[in-house]
């Protein structure tokens, strides 16, 4: 047997012995057409489009069986066109299941032209499938220029599309900060980083990320604290929930108002000074 693959001189010699000689090793054979590109393949194939029709039963069972497409393939494009009709009419049975399947290498068409072109089954049959194959190849065209479409305008952009990930809040005391977020707000401490200077915390999937900046800090790193910070929480009801932290000491600039775009908004502070806002959506 063929050391590899590429072994064509040991498998030139092989299928010299001739068919009777090979009965033993024809499985291992056919298991080695996998490499279907392959010169040992190659040689196998040539040997069993001339020889491979006394060994039709057991290549009837490597289609049925063989989870290799590769295999399938090989017998299909390769080996079986070679063969008579009444051969092939042997083989009705599992050309026709492969027929109505599919697989990346088209075995299902190279199935139904060995029976259209022996006229093994009926014709009506052959013309439904072969209408039913167009009918998915179109849709398939379609779906692959869709997505060509999508990946060249990956590609154009050259990165993936913009997410907004997290917010940046400054403040003057982390610890402050921390239980005003957690423990008033309500909101999820995702890493307690507060003997660093930071926390972060997760808000729907959107994270919170609250810095200290020290006292004695640049005046441009100083002006980042105690400032409209730009962030929104939304609420369900804007009216209760001013009502429960107004209880828990939180300072609002005024009532929830109504927004011109038709929600509810009220404006509080954290304990370093920072506006955020609390927004109830119109429905």
């Amino acid at each position: 047997m063929p050391k590899n693959a590429q072994d064509a001189a040991a498998a030139q010699d092989l299928v010299a012995l001739g068919p009777d000689e090979l009965a033993p090793v024809v499985p291992e054979m056919l298991r080695n057409l996998k490499h279907y590109q392959s010169p040992v393949a190659v040689t196998y194939c040539a040997f069993f489009a001339t020889q491979g029709e006394r060994f039709a039963d057991q290549i009837i069972e490597m289609l049925n069986r063989s989870t290799m497409p590769e295999v399938k393939w090989a017998l299909l494009s390769n080996v079986m066109p070679s063969w008579s009709a009444q051969s092939i009419a042997k083989c009705a049975g599992v050309l026709s299941s492969l027929a109505t399947g599919s697989d990346a290498l088209n075995n299902d068409l190279l199935a139904l032209r060995l029976l259209a072109r022996h006229r093994t089954l009926e014709s009506k049959w052959l013309r439904e499938w072969i209408e039913f194959k167009l009918s998915r190849l179109g849709e398939r065209t379609h779906l692959a220029r869709e997505v060509a479409a999508e990946i060249l305008e990956a590609e154009r952009l050259g990165r993936m599309p913009m997410e907004l990930s997290a917010v940046r809040v400054f403040v003057w005391d982390i610890d402050a900060a921390r239980v005003f977020y957690a423990n008033v707000l309500g909101l999820t401490l995702a890493s307690d980083g507060s003997r660093h200077g930071y926390c972060v915390f997760d808000s729907a999937g959107i994270r919170l990320v609250v810095e200290a900046v020290p006292r004695d800090a640049p005046p441009h790193d100083q002006c980042l604290v105690g400032r409209f910070a730009g962030v929104s929480f939304a609420v369900a009801d804007i009216a209760a929930e001013h009502q429960r932290l107004l209880s828990l000491g939180v300072n609002f600039t005024g009532v929830p108002e109504r927004q011109s775009w038709g929600g509810m908004l009220a404006t509080f502070h954290d304990p370093s000074r920072n506006e955020l806002n609390i927004v109830q959506y119109a429905t």
